[in-house]
C-alpha cells in the first residue's frame, strides 16, 4: 500500500501538468474555428444533391447569388424553433433575384421523404430543401458538426457568414438576425 502511494505521489505532478496541457489544447482549438461551419472568408465548397421534390440542387448555378443555408433535422427542438424565420426570409426574398434561400436536412431513413414531406405541409413551409446523404456529404464538406447551423454565401462563392445553434428564439428577432446577415452578404461588406 505504501508503494503504491509513493508511486501516486510521483505521478501527480505530471497527471497534473498533462491535464492543464490538455485543458489549453482543448480552448485554443475551440477558439480558433467556429463550433461548427467552415471558416469565414473560404470558398464555399460545390455541390450538387436532390431537393424533397427530387429535382437537382447545384450551388454552382447560384453563382451571382447570396445564398443562405439551414442545416436542420426535424428531431432537433432548436431546428424546429428557428424554421419560422427562415420561412419568413424564403417569404420575403422570393422575388429578389440576388437570394436564394435553402435548408439542408439531415434525417435518415427508410421513411424520410415521405416523414419530411407530412412536416412540412403540417407547418405550411414551402422553403426549398436539400437532401444531405446517406454519407452527409454537404455538412461533410461544410464542416458542419452541430444543427442548427446557418452558413450564408456570397455572390462570389465565398462564405461570408456562419452561426452555429439559435441567435434567439424569438422568431421576428431571429428573422431580423438573419435578415442583417444576409443585407450585409448583399452589400459586399
Amino acid at each position: 500500500m505504501n508503494t503504491l502511494k509513493k508511486l501516486f505521489d510521483l505521478a501527480w505532478p505530471f497527471l497534473r501538468g498533462l491535464g492543464l496541457f490538455v485543458f489549453v489544447v482543448a480552448i485554443a482549438m475551440h477558439l480558433a474555428k467556429p463550433d461548427s461551419g467552415p471558416q469565414v472568408d473560404s470558398d464555399a465548397p460545390s455541390f450538387t444533391v436532390p431537393t424533397l421534390g427530387q429535382t437537382p440542387f447545384r450551388l454552382e448555378a447560384h453563382r451571382g447569388q447570396v445564398v443562405l443555408l439551414d442545416f436542420w433535422a426535424t428531431w432537433c427542438p432548436s431546428c424546429r424553433k428557428g424554421l419560422p424565420s427562415i420561412q419568413a426570409l424564403h417569404e420575403r426574398y422570393a422575388g429578389d433575384a440576388r437570394v436564394h434561400i435553402a435548408t439542408v436536412n439531415s434525417d435518415q431513413g427508410p421513411g424520410r421523404l415521405p416523414g419530411l414531406k407530412a412536416f412540412m405541409q403540417r407547418r405550411s413551409f414551402d422553403f426549398p430543401v436539400l437532401l444531405d446523404g446517406p454519407e452527409s456529404q454537404i455538412s461533410r464538406r461544410y464542416d458542419v458538426r452541430s444543427i442548427p447551423t446557418t452558413i450564408i454565401i456570397d455572390a462570389a462563392g465565398k462564405v461570408r457568414w456562419v452561426e452555429s445553434g439559435l441567435a434567439s428564439t424569438d422568431p421576428d428577432r431571429l428573422t431580423a438576425h438573419l435578415d442583417a446577415a444576409i443585407q450585409s452578404a448583399l452589400s459586399g461588406s
